[in-house]
């Protein structure tokens, strides 16, 4: 059970006890600690490298498996008004870039 510390004072004493002596022991020694940090990263690094292509296909289904309505909504509530600016900086953007080039073409015809 989850919460079986919180029920029994006796083990949560206990852990609360265990895990202030791990602490203090791990304070005193700081080579202890680099190697398991050092430790952890890699096997973080191990995972990650393994699961990598799991991952990677799992995102890819879920994405494949959404309608364009449910895409738009997504993005929409994700973005929210940033689309707004990008909508509006896209309408200067590309009306400066056709006045370029119209002016380009009267210059050169």
């Amino acid at each position: 059970r989850a919460d079986a510390a919180r029920d029994d004072p006796v083990l949560a004493t206990r852990l609360t006890g265990l895990f202030a002596d791990l602490s203090a022991r791990l304070r005193a020694r700081p080579a202890l600690r680099a190697q398991i940090d050092a430790g952890l990263r890699d096997a973080v690094a191990r995972l990650a490298a393994d699961q990598k292509r799991n991952v990677s296909a799992f995102i890819a289904e879920q994405v494949k498996s959404w309608d364009f309505r449910q895409l738009t909504l997504l993005i929409e509530a994700n973005v929210g008004r940033d689309l707004q600016f990008i909508r509006f900086n896209g309408m200067i953007v590309g009306g400066l870039a056709g006045l370029a080039l119209f002016a380009l073409e009267r210059i050169l015809i």
